[in-house]
């Protein structure tokens, strides 16, 4: 697949495969080697019987050279091998294995004594560097890199390369890539290359840079091997392109992408790697999509940059893509059929997809047999073999527009068999999550897919996904009871583990601390175990791989569940309905409780780079209801989460109580002044009344 784009993008066709001639000898750099031996014996007047003696043992030493380097690589297969079992052992697992032997010059002494000097040096560099003895072999090469030019004329070049070559395991990558640069300098002042050196130099000038990690570098000379190596030589050089593009990251190799992008064939080559990649290129694409906007003047490829906004569930980006292709474009009036089918603009969906119909009939009257088909990765290739097929378009446009004319009008459940057949997962996804009815959707699952039929039109595991669908839109609706049986086993058991936490969380004669910590549970089996979360990825692929991918994780696998959800509408990310429960049971509970701490901090802390203003309402009531607890002041002293939880309480405030000591003695004292007062009052009433009544 990445191989047509690159053709789409770059004009890079597969090489065409050229048998090697049959050799001589071992193989055929043995068989150049002894040609310029020959000439250079010749050189010195040497006698005929004297120089078929040489050559011959020459080829013997050099053939032998080969079994010391197979051994080993058989001896380092062995060795990983045993490295990886080991942890498996308790004991000891017994001998690790012998090491292979070291190729002895011992034999051959006389001969390398009989050998121009040139030739005697690149062989004990030749026998060093085969037995992975880098260090040993390094010096021999530099060596006869200080002869005089007459006394190197007929190994220089291999020299050179294999100088390079020893530079780069030894990771002394300034001198590999000087050496490589000698070798296609030396090249281009006319020096011969009988074996084709130079012609490699580029790969290991990418692989210089990988090994650097300058992945912009690599990527420029994997891709220029792509485009002038034999089929050997490209093949490598794709695969190696592809490792390149999957190394990058987008925050980390900012500066490197900025390069990539302003480099137009490796631009397009990394936009063919995300098209075909969408797992591994999310971020990539997203780095991409905004910049390719920024660039001057239309972009031929503008088709493919709709149908990368597509992957990525960007409507609005896909159609503007698409708008801004070349007229006539059938990949671009597809990609345009798809986003009105998400719009829900059944007609104008139909009007699209019938220009691609169309055109892609009047294009088989008139198809380009030099040009490699449409092809769609991870099915069988016919031969049993896992690989790339062709995809027909124009068949698969004509199924989908069958399929639309069902859902544009008015269905029953044994007319939505029809649109589900002819659909692409992904459309079969929006169908069932987007368009129909939830009724709609209940009525034709339980028909066509009862819990134990396995077999029907569909295959078993969209029937799986179908029935997962219909699960989560009846926990989303509340009706939880009806929703446990659509789970698959073995998240059956967690669905019906949520369905009971989320009965308990919500029952109202249960005391709130009990509803809070069912809640709880309900929103963690949400984020981690059961499969919530809608699947909306286009349909890149057909085949079996991306269904294993899905599988493994609903089922909780090792694989990144962060990079399954994307696209703005949270109302289906587990991680935001989890929190919305978080929330819920944080306000069943008081203040500085660290059941309140955790539930607010769980709530907001996976959310926070997603949505970062929905994840702040969670940070504020943590830091403003639970001032006594650690986790709140150390959220407070952050302005933001900590990295961590903690449950440890800094105090705890006494009960509060109305007569405290210092309260009564107040009261006291108040008492005491009044009744003093009082006391006073009584006697002064008591005298103005005997002044009043006396005789006088």
């Amino acid at each position: 697949m990445v191989s047509y784009e690159l053709y789409q993008l770059n004009g890079i066709a597969a090489a065409p495969y050229v048998a090697p001639p049959p050799a001589n000898s071992c193989d055929l750099t043995v068989d150049t080697e002894l040609a310029q031996l020959e000439a250079a014996l010749h050189a010195t007047g040497r006698p005929e019987a004297d120089l078929a003696e040489v050559l011959e043992g020459y080829r013997t030493l050099r053939c032998a050279m080969r079994e010391p380097i197979r051994q080993r690589k058989d001896w380092e297969a062995r060795l990983k091998k045993y490295e990886e079992n080991r942890p498996d052992y308790s004991d000891w697992p017994g001998p690790a294995p012998d090491d292979p032997p070291v190729f002895d010059l011992t034999p051959y002494e006389t001969l390398l004594t009989r050998l121009p000097e040139e030739f005697s040096l690149y062989a004990r560099g030749a026998a060093a560097y085969r037995g992975r003895a880098h260090e040993q072999a390094l010096p021999f090469f530099e060596e006869i890199e200080s002869l005089p030019p007459v006394n190197r004329s007929y190994v220089d070049l291999a020299a050179s390369y294999m100088l390079g070559m020893t530079c780069l395991h030894l990771k002394q990558y300034d001198r590999a890539l000087a050496a490589y640069d000698r070798v296609e300098k030396m090249v281009k002042d006319g020096v011969p290359d009988p074996a084709g050196l130079a012609s490699t130099v580029a790969g290991w000038k990418g692989r210089v840079h990988y090994e650097r990690e300058e992945w912009a570098a690599a990527a420029k000379y994997y891709l220029k091997v792509c485009g002038s190596g034999n089929r050997e030589e490209q093949t490598a050089a794709l695969l190696s392109l592809r490792w390149t593009f999957s190394k990058i990251d987008a925050k980390k190799h900012a500066e490197q992408l900025e390069v990539i992008l302003a480099d137009e064939d490796v631009r397009k080559a990394l936009l063919a790697w995300c098209l075909v990649n969408p797992f591994d290129g999310r971020e990539i694409s997203r780095w991409l999509i905004p910049r390719l906007e920024l660039l001057p003047g239309p972009l031929p490829y503008a088709e493919r940059i709709a149908w990368l906004a597509y992957n990525e569930n960007d409507m609005k980006g896909a159609k503007r893509w698409a708008d801004l292709a070349e007229p006539g474009s059938v990949l671009a009036s597809w990609v345009r059929a798809k986003v009105f089918l998400h719009d829900g603009d059944m007609d104008a969906a139909i009007k699209a997809l019938s220009q691609v119909v169309e055109k892609t009939k009047a294009d088989s009257r008139e198809k380009d047999s030099k040009a490699p088909v449409w092809q769609v990765y991870a099915q069988t290739n016919g031969d049993g073999n896992i690989g790339p097929v062709p995809l027909d378009l124009a068949e698969r446009a004509q199924a989908e527009l069958s399929a639309y004319w069902v859902v544009k009008k008015p269905k029953n459940p044994e007319e939505w068999i029809l649109a589900f057949e002819n659909l692409s997962w992904h459309d079969r996804m929006h169908l069932a999550e987007r368009v129909m009815k939830t009724e709609e959707l209940c009525k034709y699952v339980r028909l066509h897919f009862p819990p134990n039929k396995e077999a029907n039109t569909l295959d078993f595991q969209n029937t799986q996904q179908l029935r997962e669908v219909l699960g989560r839109r009846l926990v989303r609706e509340g009706r939880i009871e009806e929703a446990a049986e659509f789970f698959r086993d073995p998240a059956r058991e967690s669905g019906l583990r949520l369905v009971e936490a989320l009965r308990e969380g919500r029952n109202a004669s249960n005391s709130p601390r009990e509803r809070a910590a069912r809640l709880l549970e309900a929103a963690r089996l949400t984020r981690e175990e059961v499969p919530y979360e809608t699947f909306l990825y286009p349909d890149w692929d057909y085949g079996a791989g991306f269904s294993a991918y899905l599988y493994s994780c609903r089922t909780g696998s090792d694989i990144d569940k962060d990079a399954v959800v994307t696209g703005p509408d949270r109302r289906f990310n587990e991680r935001f309905i989890a929190a919305d429960l978080m929330w819920e049971a944080a306000a069943l509970l008081p203040d500085n409780d660290p059941l309140t701490a955790e539930a607010l901090y769980e709530g907001g802390f996976p959310i926070k780079y997603d949505d970062p203003k929905a994840a702040d309402r969670f940070y504020k009531a943590l830091v403003r209801r639970n001032p006594n607890l650690a986790i709140a002041q150390e959220a407070k002293r952050l302005h933001w989460f900590p990295r961590e939880f903690n449950d440890r309480v800094l105090y705890t405030p006494l009960p509060h109580r109305f007569f405290t000591r210092k309260r009564a003695e107040m009261i006291v004292a108040v008492a005491a002044a009044l009744a003093a007062f009082g006391i006073a009052e009584t006697i002064l009433a008591k005298r103005k009344r005997r002044k009043r009544i006396s005789p006088e």
